[in-house]
C-alpha cells in the first residue's frame, strides 16, 4: 500500500512545485534528527519527508505516484465492506493507466535528470581519432583519386607521345588534367605543344590558359607564358605576345629563349628599334657566336640613323659568314648616308652582282657619270 506523501508533506494534490518545495524545507528544519537527540522516531519521519519530497518534486514520478494512487483509492482495500465482491468482479485499470517501472523505494538523494553517460579518457580519445580519421578519409579520397588518375594518365600520355601516337597522346593529357591532379600543369603544357606543333594556335592558348590555373611552380608558369607569347605571335597578336614573353622573362625562364622571340617582335613587327637593339644586345653577349644577331642589330641601328654603329656590325658578320647581297647593300646604304660615296659604289656593285637588283638602281643614280649631252633647244626666231 502506497504512503500518502501529500499528507506526509502537508499539501493539497493540486500542490505546485515551490508550494511542495516550500512544505518539504519546514518540515526539514522541523523535524531534523540533529534537534532531536538521535530519536528513532523523528529520524524515521524525517526519512519519510525526504521520500515524499524526493517522488513530489519531479514531474515524472509525481505522474506515476498520482496514477498509482488514484488506483489504489479506487479499490476496496481488505477488511473493508465491498471488498470480497470487488475481487469477485475484476475491475479494468483506467485508460491510460501505465504501472511504475519500479517501486517507490526513493533514496533522499536520488536524482531523476536524463541519465548522463561519462566515458573513460581512452575511450573518449579512440572516438576522436576515429571521427578524425573518417572525416579526413572522406575528404582527402576524392583528392588522392584524382591525384592517381592525373598521374596515371600523363604516364600513358608520355608513352604515346614517344610513339608519335599524337591524338592518343592528346587525349591521355585532357584526361590528366584535374582539379587536385598531380600532373595537370605538365598535361596542360604537353597539349599546348601538340597544338602549337599542329599549328591549332587558338586550341593552345586554351590548354595554356588552363595551366596557368592549375601551375603552382613558378618555372611551369615562366613556360607557359612563353608558349602563349609564341601562340599569340602567330595569331598576330603581337602586342599581347609582346606582354606574355615580358611575363616569361619577369619569371625568369631562359633569357636567350625570350630574346630570340622578342627581338625580332621588335624589330620587324612592332617597328620599336630601340626596344629591338636592346634584345639583340643582350642576345649578343648570351650568342657572342650567333653572327645573325649583328646583322639584325645593325639593321636595327641603321633605322635609326646610327650608321656607323650598324657598319661595324655589318663588317662583323661579313667577316665571319661570308659576304651576301643583302648584308653587301644594308653596308652599302649606311655608307652612302656617311657620304662614303666610294665604297658604297663598291657595294652596291657587288651586290648587284649578287642578284640584288635594287642595288643598280643605286649605283646609276649614285655611281656611274652622265656623259649624255645636253639639248639645248634652238633659240627662237623673233
Amino acid at each position: 500500500m502506497l504512503p500518502d506523501y501529500y499528507a506526509i508533506l502537508g499539501v493539497s494534490r493540486t500542490a505546485n512545485q515551490l508550494e511542495i518545495k516550500a512544505a518539504y524545507r519546514n518540515l526539514a528544519k522541523l523535524h531534523h534528527p540533529d534537534k532531536h537527540g538521535g530519536d528513532p522516531a523523528k529520524n524515521r519521519l524525517f526519512k519519510e519527508i525526504n521520500e515524499a519530497y524526493s517522488v513530489l518534486s519531479h514531474t515524472d514520478t509525481k505522474f506515476a505516484y498520482d496514477k498509482q494512487l488514484y488506483w489504489q483509492e479506487e479499490q476496496p482495500q481488505p477488511g473493508t465492506t465491498g471488498y470480497a465482491s470487488a475481487q469477485a468482479g475484476y475491475r479494468p485499470p483506467p485508460p491510460g493507466y501505465r504501472p511504475p517501472r519500479q517501486p517507490y523505494h526513493y533514496s533522499p538523494y536520488q536524482t531523476y535528470d536524463d541519465t548522463r553517460y561519462v566515458y573513460s579518457k581512452w575511450t573518449l580519445m579512440y572516438g576522436k581519432i576515429f571521427v578524425t580519421g573518417l572525416i579526413l578519409f572522406v575528404v582527402l579520397l576524392p583528392i588522392m583519386l584524382n591525384y592517381y588518375f592525373s598521374n596515371y594518365f600523363y604516364n600513358r600520355g608520355m608513352e604515346a607521345l614517344e610513339n608519335h601516337a599524337y591524338y592518343d597522346a592528346e587525349y591521355f593529357f585532357m584526361d590528366a588534367m584535374r582539379d587536385f591532379g598531380g600532373s595537370s600543369t605538365l598535361a596542360a603544357i604537353r597539349v599546348a605543344e601538340i597544338k602549337l606543333a599542329l599549328k591549332k594556335n587558338y586550341e593552345a592558348l586554351v590548354y595554356i590558359n588552363l595551366g596557368l590555373d592549375y601551375a603552382e611552380k613558378t618555372a611551369n608558369k615562366a613556360y607557359l607564358y612563353y608558349l602563349k607569347g609564341l601562340a599569340q605571335r602567330n595569331l598576330k597578336q603581337m602586342h599581347r605576345a609582346d606582354t606574355s614573353f615580358r611575363n616569361a622573362l619577369i619569371l625568369h625562364y631562359t633569357p636567350d629563349s625570350v630574346y630570340t622571340a622578342l627581338a625580332p617582335l621588335y624589330a620587324y613587327e612592332l617597328k620599336d628599334y630601340p626596344k629591338a637593339i636592346a634584345c639583340y644586345d643582350s642576345l649578343v653577349r648570351l650568342q657572342p657566336r650567333n653572327y645573325h644577331n649583328y646583322l639584325n642589330r645593325g639593321f636595327c641601328r641603321q633605322k635609326l640613323d646610327r650608321h656607323q654603329a650598324a657598319i661595324h656590325d655589318f663588317d662583323m658578320f661579313i667577316n665571319n659568314q661570308g659576304a651576301t647581297g643583302p648584308v653587301l647593300f644594308l653596308k652599302a646604304i649606311s655608307q652612302l648616308s656617311l657620304e662614303q660615296l666610294d665604297s658604297a659604289c663598291v657595294n652596291f656593285r657587288q651586290a648587284e652582282s649578287l642578284g640584288i637588283n635594287s642595288a643598280g638602281t643605286y649605283v646609276r643614280l649614285y655611281c656611274e657619270i652622265d656623259t649624255s649631252d645636253i639639248y639645248y633647244p634652238p633659240p627662237r626666231a623673233w
